[in-house]
């Protein structure tokens, strides 16, 4: 059997109550999110999109790549980072 052969399809709605909530959905990218910053920050980038914006202080960066370059920077600038806030 292949994975596929082990597929079930399913008539059940795909939100059950034993779904997690957006709360724990949350909490759980943001738990990831600041690991990999912390272990891998060359890899944090990846959470970004094309399209997504970092602001950090006064600056202001748009799209996947200059994130990247922007995190680099503060990587080698601070090892260390303090949260004040999550939006």
């Amino acid at each position: 059997m292949n994975v596929v052969d082990d597929l079930v399809i399913r008539s059940e709605p795909a939100y059950t109550e034993t779904d997690p909530t957006p709360d724990v959905i949350g909490l759980e990218f943001v738990r990831q999110y600041y690991t990999i910053l912390s272990k891998s920050p060359s890899c944090v980038h990846k959470f970004y999109s094309h399209e997504s914006v970092f602001v950090h202080n006064d600056v202001t960066v748009i799209g996947q790549q200059k994130i990247k370059s922007c995190i680099e920077q503060l990587v080698e600038a601070n090892n260390r980072f303090k949260i004040h806030s999550v939006k």
